[in-house]
């Protein structure tokens, strides 16, 4: 089983690009018995969806 080092990692990785299939099986079984990383995706996950709309503004407003 990959450690929570590791799967936070792969975590922040896959916010920029894909993951191989072997990363992503191993960060999905991971994420099933693990709350802390599921906590760590989510808010990666938000704050990049945060960014995302906070240069859409920036844009908007130019």
């Amino acid at each position: 089983m990959a450690s929570c080092k590791e799967v936070s990692a792969l975590i922040s990785k896959a916010l920029d690009k894909r993951l191989g299939l072997r990363n992503l099986v191993k960060v999905k079984l991971h994420l099933r018995i693990c709350g802390g990383c599921t906590n760590f995706q989510k808010q990666a996950d938000f704050m990049q969806k945060a960014a995302k709309q906070f240069r859409q503004r920036l844009t908007d407003n130019s």
